[in-house]
């Protein structure tokens, strides 16, 4: 059975400030005939910030709420 080989470097992405446009296109080696699709498996990502599925994009502004 073929499996997925990440490609993106695992542990921490990265920090970014608050408002500012954060990008990142997270990368497998996928030698399946259907397309890969991303989700989270556990946590959340920050306020602001979005997965998308069906590209592993995380996209968005991060905002630093108030508690």
């Amino acid at each position: 059975m073929a499996q997925l080989l990440w490609i993106t470097p695992s542990g921490n992405l990265g920090t970014f400030p608050e408002n500012s446009e954060v990008s990142i296109q997270l990368e497998v080696d996928n030698p399946l005939i259907t397309a890969a699709t991303f989700s989270l498996l556990s946590g959340q990502l920050p306020p602001g910030l979005q997965l998308i599925p069906t590209t592993g994009l995380v996209y968005g502004y991060p905002e630093i709420g108030t508690p």
